[in-house]
């Protein structure tokens, strides 16, 4: 058993998510064991981006690895929560609590977690005690910046796309597949489901066996002048029908719920930006490669309010955690100030994002 131990953070909320411009209040709390001076108890909120990958480049025969990073800043403050030089006192064996204020700025991004690039905003706690190692603990929190999808009013609107595909190329080209693809609009909120109709007119005569209607994630991170674009399936929504060939089939009013997701970029990051796309493929039968309709939308925060009325879509927002990750903290070990940290909370932390539940 050490001098302190249960070192941890606590917030005054119980989910600990804040709204950019927020100040977030808690506690730093610990147990003495024994009577034990301490030097310095500091706590340091942190808000960062971090950009890291590698590739291998082959110029001229000459095989080599080349990596690409960036970082930016967003929330860097330090507070002293207790100093031996102001009140040296000897912490007897007891419980300590020591309470925080932070005031997050204003164009905050919202936290974003992905093997490549995150954003994530942490506490760390430190214990400086005298002649002895110091305890340490850090403590992840989820930053939500607002998106009223009501600022938009064309995202009201709906969305369609009309094209014709082709197995072949000429001069052995196929007779078209006509694909009608639409949406009731173009702005959602996790928790909503995107309301989609499609149309296949299948001309040709070869059967359509797999067709699907996805949400997609796309991200670009940007490190040394050089643009690096990802892109990951949200939710799926997987056709159990086929399209015979020579046949026309409609699925009107077909839904697919947006499972919690980061909000489309507000452009307050400069090195990640994100951004979705609901994609309609499908693919004939024999050796053709799938095809593919894409048509852009925007996830918000706050969902559109009900046409002609004052309020908002009948539900409520709540936190959920997001359908990705976790993954390790990449701060954490750009940091070498917490390099000791010895009681870590948190490891497998995920942003909680806002989700629309029915009442």
């Amino acid at each position: 058993m050490g001098r302190i131990e249960n070192l941890n953070i606590s917030f005054l909320k119980p989910n600990p998510v804040y709204k950019a411009g927020d100040t977030i209040q808690g506690s730093v709390n610990f147990r003495v064991n024994e009577p034990t001076r301490v030097n310095r108890i500091k706590l340091r909120a942190l808000g960062k981006a971090i950009v890291h990958w590698i590739e291998t480049q082959e110029p001229n025969d000459d095989r080599h690895i080349v990596t690409y990073e960036s970082n930016e800043i967003y929330l860097n403050e330090e507070i002293i929560l207790y100093d031996k030089e102001n009140d040296d006192q000897l912490f007897n064996s007891d419980d300590y609590s020591f309470d925080f204020f932070i005031q997050l700025p204003n164009n905050a991004p919202t936290s974003f977690e992905h093997e490549i690039g995150q954003i994530r905003y942490n506490l760390n706690a430190k214990i400086e005690i005298p002649w002895a190692f110091g305890k340490s603990t850090k403590k992840s929190f989820t930053v939500i910046s607002e998106f009223d999808l009501n600022e938009y009013p064309s995202l009201r609107l709906g969305l369609g796309v009309s094209d014709e595909k082709y197995l072949c190329c000429w001069p052995c080209r196929s007779s078209p597949i006509i694909a009608n693809f639409s949406l009731l609009k173009g702005g959602y909120v996790p928790g909503e489901g995107i309301v989609f109709d499609i149309t296949i007119n299948n001309r040709t005569n070869k059967a359509i066996n797999c067709m699907n209607v996805s949400l997609v994630q796309k991200i670009k991170f940007r490190a040394n002048f050089k643009t690096k674009t990802s892109s990951r399936t949200v939710e799926n929504f997987r056709f159990p029908s086929r399209v015979q060939e020579k046949s026309i089939l409609n699925w009107n009013n077909s839904v697919l719920v947006i499972p919690p997701t980061c909000p489309t970029s507000n452009k307050n990051s400069k090195i990640i930006d994100i951004s979705y796309l609901v994609l309609f493929d499908f693919c004939a039968s024999g050796p053709h490669f799938p095809k593919e309709i894409a048509i852009p939308i925007s996830i918000g925060t706050i969902p559109l309010k009900l046409q002609n009325e004052n309020q908002q879509q009948n539900g409520i927002i709540d936190y959920e955690e997001s359908k990705f990750g976790p993954y390790p903290d990449k701060i954490l070990f750009h940091e070498s100030e917490f390099e000791d940290l010895v009681e870590i909370e948190n490891e497998k932390f995920k942003p909680l994002y806002p989700f629309l539940k029915d009442n």
